[in-house]
């Protein structure tokens, strides 16, 4: 059986692929990592109901300095590990952005390198990511920025005595799907949607005005399935 730690942050895409692992007989550690963002505590909530409800030892995080770090310089919505979608510049309170960014991968930067230490720890060669398409900056090869991170992990841990590299995989099977694509995978394995979190926003249900929530509502509008998500604002 092969096995992997999962970024498992509690949203839509990362959930689904929980499930989707599972269902191939992937013996799954999750990971959650706490920025201290606002929505940070529903997220937590959000993974933790998941690793529960799907067998998954999960792993907590806190790493609220870095997230302080972020604030401060970066992308916030990036932080969930492939959940949020490049959008561009924006305001802050819908988007995530912070004015000062110009770097579209901080949340790839800040996701891959705690992740991939864990894998690491326990012995574990591969990691997952619900990376999908819309999370992919346009301007940016996110494909080869994974390939050359794999690469480095193997040369990094390559045995010295050998000369030989230790092989590490980042398992990414949805990088090239939107997120309507995700949410049909996720139907046909009975995803529990509406305990997923991906609001940007603090509270204990989704606002429905933030871009985060106005793509989830569009994607699902998108797929033709029914969304499930109690939304604060309708419209």
């Amino acid at each position: 059986m092969s096995k992997t730690v999962l970024a498992l942050t509690g949203g839509l895409d990362s959930v689904t692929l929980a499930y989707y692992l599972k269902s191939k007989g992937t013996d799954i550690v999750g990971i959650f990592l706490d920025y201290g963002l606002p929505q940070s505590k529903m997220c937590k909530a959000a993974a933790r109901h998941f690793a529960v409800r799907l067998g998954i030892p999960l792993e907590i995080s806190n790493i609220t300095g870095l997230g302080d770090m972020v604030r401060a310089h970066g992308f916030i919505a990036e932080l969930d590990g492939g959940d949020s979608r490049d959008q561009g510049e924006h305001d802050l309170l819908d988007t995530g952005f912070l004015p000062n960014s110009d770097r579209r991968l901080t949340g790839f930067y800040n996701t891959l390198a705690p992740v991939s230490y864990l894998a690491r720890i326990l012995s574990i060669d591969s990691i997952a990511l619900g990376v999908i398409n819309d999370s992919c900056s346009k301007n940016v090869p996110v494909h080869n920025i994974l390939d050359k991170w794999k690469l480095t992990m193997e040369a990094i841990d390559s045995i010295k005595a050998t000369g030989e590299s230790i092989p590490f995989d980042i398992q990414v099977p949805f990088i090239d799907m939107d997120k309507a694509e995700v949410i049909k995978i996720g139907d046909k394995l009975d995803v529990q949607f509406d305990a997923t979190y991906s609001c940007l926003r603090e509270g204990p249900i989704h606002c429905g005005e933030c871009q985060s929530c106005t793509d989830r509502k569009e994607q699902f509008e998108k797929s033709g399935i029914k969304d499930p998500t109690w939304y604060e604002k309708k419209v």
